[in-house]
């Protein structure tokens, strides 16, 4: 793996333009999350949406997330954040294309959990993720255990529901 020194940091609106450009051009149109529900989680769940950024300070990729009362990932906290929810349901994992299969979605994934589980452990259960089976390995290598077909679809094609008890790490 070709990885390189990445500094992780809380992203804000003033990014947002740079953020959409990755988010649309890493999913497809009908997965892509919109302007309007990056701003929502960049302002209202800010504390969970963390950026990646290369020795230039280029931003190479980002996770966000929202908190929920439900174990699971649903239609309604990917718009809707509970501050006092058990679960962190993490929304989007993105790297831009020129910078994937260098291992930046691991080392962002890992340093993600780490930085959860020691600023919200006490109560914060679980992180909770949907995906496609073609990355179900990338999330089981940092701890996700695959738990089958989600209840949540959209899209083309089949999400899986990924889950990661804090208590286990």
């Amino acid at each position: 793996i070709d990885s390189e020194p990445l500094t992780f940091k809380q992203l804000t609106t003033a990014e947002i333009e740079r953020i959409h450009e990755i988010e649309k051009n890493s999913y497809p149109e009908d997965e892509a999350a919109s302007l309007d529900g990056i701003k929502y989680r960049l302002t209202k769940a800010g504390n969970y949406f963390i950026g990646a950024k290369n020795s230039k300070g280029v931003l190479v990729g980002f996770i966000n997330a929202t908190r929920t009362n439900t174990r699971f990932v649903t239609h309604t906290c990917m718009s809707n954040h509970m501050e006092d929810g058990e679960t962190l349901a993490i929304h989007s994992v993105v790297v831009e294309e020129k910078f994937r299969r260098r291992g930046i979605a691991t080392q962002m994934l890992k340093n993600y959990i780490k930085h959860m589980k020691s600023k919200y452990s006490e109560n914060l259960k679980q992180l909770s993720l949907l995906c496609h089976d073609n990355l179900v390995k990338l999330y089981s290598n940092v701890g996700f255990k695959y738990i089958g077909e989600s209840k949540c679809q959209f899209g083309s094609k089949l999400w899986y529901d990924m889950i990661l008890e804090l208590q286990e790490q």
